[in-house]
């Protein structure tokens, strides 16, 4: 992996985790009894608990990210372990977003806790098959392209296009909200403002998985797997979840 890859790698973990650090605080923070937000209400004790226990995972799995990353630029050394850690941060960061952005909009308890347990299920999921199929390299670590090397790409192009489903549903449940607080006598131009926000950028979030994982299917047909491409849309992915977790944090 180019040494520049690497680098804007640790860059955009470090902006990450100093966001789930915010957010955990949110989370943990008494709450004033005449604190108002115009995107979110008040939520029970253990769902706020829930959240940040999530975001203390993702916040873990941020700094294993920067000290795999930081090993890799170091040492040379290959640690497979990085292949499994990143695809898990991004799906991570997919459910979090996901299950706050459905808090902010006032659902269910149970519609909330969807989100939570998916990533446990999906988490589970792929250290089971990240750890039963390495990828195999050679001594030059380039990808040596055998029946291995596809499956591992082709479930890879499965997962990442799976992403785009968490930003397409909060996009469709902001402008469902959008649609009813349009129709009240009463209504907020703030508030709308972060609904549209929301939706254009869960939008933007969604084809930007779409573009990589046809990123990642043309380099299956091809048959000529890049190590810095497929880091590269991995980079690509964590860059625009770091802008989507930017305006969680500035609206919720």
């Amino acid at each position: 992996m180019a040494q520049a890859i690497l680098i804007a790698y640790i860059f955009c973990f470090s902006v990450g985790l100093v966001l789930s650090v915010r957010l955990i605080y949110r989370d943990v923070r008494p709450q004033r009894t005449n604190e108002i937000n115009g995107i979110s209400s008040a939520n029970r004790p253990w769902e706020r608990a829930l959240a940040a226990a999530f975001n203390l995972a993702q916040a873990a799995l941020l700094v294993n990210d920067i000290t795999a990353v930081t090993m890799a630029i170091i040492s040379t050394t290959r640690f497979n372990w990085v292949d499994v850690s990143i695809p898990s941060t991004l799906q991570l960061a997919v459910g979090t977003n996901l299950a706050r952005h459905l808090r902010a909009l006032s659902m269910a308890p149970p519609v909330t806790h969807l989100p939570y347990m998916a990533i446990i299920l999906f988490t589970a999921r792929d250290a089971v098959f990240y750890l039963g199929n390495p990828l195999t390299r050679d001594l030059s670590d380039l990808l040596i392209w055998n029946r291995g090397t596809k499956i591992y790409f082709i479930y890879e192009s499965v997962v990442l296009s799976s992403l785009a489903i968490g930003p397409l549903v909060s996009a469709a449940l902001s402008y469902r909200s959008l649609l009813q607080h349009r129709n009240l006598v009463q209504n907020s131009r703030e508030y709308k403002g972060v609904l549209i926000l929301f939706i254009v950028t869960n939008i933007i979030a969604a084809l930007c998985e779409l573009c990589g994982t046809t990123i990642i299917v043309y380099s299956i047909l091809s048959a000529s797997p890049e190590t810095n491409i497929r880091y590269g849309v991995f980079l690509y992915y964590a860059l625009d979840y770091q802008g989507d977790y930017g305006h969680i944090t500035s609206n919720t």
